[in-house]
């Protein structure tokens, strides 16, 4: 019967094979694997190697010539690079099995000469003089709006191939004029980024998950939400806290509902959500602040999840604070993509004066902008999220003038 073995080398994983089955045991195939657990979007790669015992074949089959054994592959390494394999005992090869992918420290180590020495290539020919593409000088008034862009951190190669367009589509005269040009490079990055109208709550009881890192803004927009909502709107607001390990979390959110005269339901686990909702049937909007995450973290993604999947039918929405790098943030909303986001609230917008990093976020990510959040004050700081006001700040008109 073949076995799979699984390793981050080719090498562990012949060794596991002539460890378990002999040296003479026959490699039916290998490929690239990923290795780490199924619901992990950062798996590291990996070797997997298919191989059967030769007593388990048949005695009349010949052996397909595709078909090579574990001692061969090792030999024809040892002829190439001078490698010797250590044999392994079968009890090492079960310990290796048992121990998590990448902390096997009793596989051999790859020295120097084991591997392959680097072969110079001949150089590419230099392409002839005057064919090399050439950048194409900008106007003055479409240079000033590139640095301004490239200041604010938005993506450069995106920029350059916007002012192209504008360069294409526009006459020279257009594209010379200060507010024109302005004025049309606005539209266009306007039309990368998409925004949601917040439900008007007019129908039936919606439920609302709040997710994000912790200190991120998470539990103060909730709150803003819930004021917005209530006083706007005149609608029945309850507030659900599954945010309840986190030091002073609780009493964070009764000083909110107090205030704002709500009623507060606390759970524990997730099975505790159905029970809290089931007393919330007179209610308009029910909003959940759910536990803070680490992305870098798969158990709270995993606890996160169990929240998550007892309410099937329920509006997520993902706080992003807007001074967090550019690379985090994608790591935030990917941990969260089986969930299906339905939009991004960016918080903390007074506490930076760069946005390039946001809006390459909603542009490459296609997220929607839902709420921006800024200030101290729980009583004010919220906003519907559009296009226009991401990338009038892109421009200077942030939230911190």
């Amino acid at each position: 019967m073949p076995k799979s073995y699984i390793a981050e080398t080719m090498r562990e994983a012949l060794l596991m094979v002539q460890a378990e089955l002999g040296p003479d045991a026959i490699v039916l195939s290998a490929r690239e694997a990923p290795l780490g657990s199924p619901w992990n979007v950062w798996k590291r790669p990996g070797v997997e190697v298919v191989a059967m015992a030769p007593g388990e074949l048949p005695v009349k089959e010949s052996l397909p010539a595709a078909e090579e054994t574990v001692k061969d592959v090792l030999l024809s390494r040892e002829k190439v690079t001078g490698w010797q394999p250590r044999r392994i005992t079968r009890e090492e090869a079960r310990l290796a099995n048992q121990m998590p992918r990448g902390s096997q420290t009793d596989a051999p180590s790859v020295k120097a000469s084991d591997t392959p020495k680097k072969v110079d290539l001949p150089a590419a020919p230099s392409a002839p003089a005057g064919k090399e593409d050439e950048p194409v000088e900008l106007p003055p008034v479409l240079a000033s709006l590139r640095r301004q862009l490239l200041a604010q951190e938005v993506d450069e190669a995106f920029v350059e191939r916007t002012l192209q367009v504008m360069l294409q589509g526009q006459s020279v005269s257009l594209v010379s004029t200060p507010e024109v040009a302005h004025k049309t490079l606005a539209r266009l990055l306007e039309a990368e980024v998409t925004h949601v109208v917040p439900a008007s709550l007019q129908s039936e009881r919606q439920v609302v998950c709040v997710v994000g890192m912790s200190g991120g803004g998470k539990t103060s927009t909730v709150a803003r939400m819930a004021m917005d909502y209530r006083q706007r709107l005149g609608k029945k607001v309850a507030w659900i806290c599954a945010d309840t390990l986190r030091t002073g979390a609780i009493g964070e959110a009764r000083a909110y509902t107090d205030a704002l005269d709500l009623p507060l339901r606390l759970v524990y686990t997730p099975q505790d959500l159905s029970t809290a909702l089931a007393g919330l049937d007179d209610v308009d909007l029910v909003l959940i602040d759910t536990p803070g995450y680490n992305p870098y973290r798969e158990q709270e993604i995993v606890e996160l999840g169990s929240f998550l999947s007892e309410l099937p039918e329920r509006a997520l929405y993902l706080v992003v604070p807007a001074n967090m790098k550019e690379g985090d943030l994608f790591c935030m909303s990917g941990a969260l993509n089986v969930f299906g986001l339905d939009g991004v609230i960016v918080t903390k917008l007074d506490e930076t004066s760069t946005y390039g990093g946001v809006y390459n976020f909603v542009r490459k990510s296609h997220l929607p902008l839902a709420y921006f959040a800024f200030g101290k004050a729980a009583s004010a700081g919220l906003e519907a999220a559009t296009s226009q006001r991401l990338v009038a700040a892109l421009f200077g008109k942030g939230w911190n003038q």
